[in-house]
């Protein structure tokens, strides 16, 4: 029996570059990407669920602190991941900037999220629509409210003078670039002390997360 070929992920850039001054004390020497959640850095349970979802390759978007994050993340061997790094400058802030500093490494298509969100939702389902109605941006959210997975053709980066990515939906919502799906789960974040906790909570409960299979516009 023929098997099915496996779907190609897109390259997945997780944004990590930011200080964590709202995560203070905690991120004063520490970014926010290494903060132990249920006995690890919060990182590896991203990463986890990446590879879960058929990702094989990512790039760190680092800044802060980052040296510490590729010290502890490395390679991604430990996960069967190809990992690699775009360091931003120092002072120089704008999650916009810092993607296209890692354009060469993104490809011809690619996702986002950001470093301190855990996303449970169906990736596959989302490119391979991102892939069927020939998207140039897409943007998932919950309630209409919290962002959480971005998909980008390179194109939308290149003309555009926003310097963080809210701004570049917004932009691309007014040309009609941009596409949003509403997902019936909630995301978990550690931006905030009561996301940690709610994080920690959800984390620690279980690891083996399903995935949502319903999504919607």
């Amino acid at each position: 029996m023929n098997k099915r070929p496996v779907m190609k992920m897109p390259t997945m850039a997780i944004l990590c570059g930011g200080l964590g001054k709202r995560m203070a004390p905690l991120t004063n020497n520490l970014p926010k990407s290494l903060i132990k959640v249920a006995g690890k850095p919060f990182i590896f349970w991203q990463l986890e669920l990446l590879k879960r979802n058929g990702f094989e390759n990512v790039v760190l978007c680092v800044s802060h602190l980052g040296d510490l994050i590729r010290q502890t993340v490395g390679d991604g061997e430990r996960w069967d991941l190809s990992i690699q790094y775009n360091f931003d400058n120092p002072g120089e802030y704008g999650t916009v900037r810092a993607i296209k500093a890692a354009m060469p490494l993104l490809g011809r298509e690619f996702c986002t999220i950001y470093g301190d969100s855990y996303l449970e939702c169906p990736y596959a389902k989302i490119i391979v629509r991102f892939r069927i109605e020939q998207m140039e941006a897409l943007i998932t959210t919950f309630r209409g409210q919290d962002y959480g997975l971005g998909v980008f053709i390179p194109e939308v980066f290149r003309d555009t003078a926003a310097l963080n990515i809210i701004d570049l939906y917004r932009e691309l919502h007014k040309k009609k670039r941009l596409r949003e799906l509403r997902l019936r789960r909630r995301f978990y974040e550690i931006g905030s002390m009561t996301g940690l906790v709610e994080t920690k909570l959800h984390l620690g409960e279980t690891n083996e997360i399903s995935t949502v299979s319903d999504v919607h516009e």
